[in-house]
């Protein structure tokens, strides 16, 4: 976090799976992934590294849901999956939110 947006912040270890996706024709992705959450103070101010990120922004939880629902050839594969397996976190999510 602190390399890509300049924030730091106490984590959780939520989960790990491991996914194989391909995406068009570029390759298939076989990961292994840590899920980590934590709370960030919106007072403090993101120093986006944009050699690490392209774009970012903040979302609902709804807006994403509609947004994968109509547009899912905006996601990478590897997204769709984790977005599922984000939702059935949710208890865990909402804890750490306060």
């Amino acid at each position: 976090m602190q390399d890509e947006l300049g924030v730091e912040a106490e984590l959780e270890h939520l989960y790990t799976f491991r996914y194989r996706a391909s995406y068009l024709d570029l390759g298939t992705e076989h990961e292994l992934c840590a899920v980590y959450a934590g709370q960030y103070d919106r007072n403090w101010p993101l120093d986006i590294n944009l050699q690490e990120i392209g774009e970012w922004g903040w979302f609902t939880r709804r807006e994403v849901d509609r947004w994968v629902a109509g547009q899912r050839e905006d996601f990478a594969p590897w997204f769709l999956l984790e977005w599922e397996q984000l939702k059935r976190h949710r208890p865990a999510l909402e804890r750490l939110a306060g």
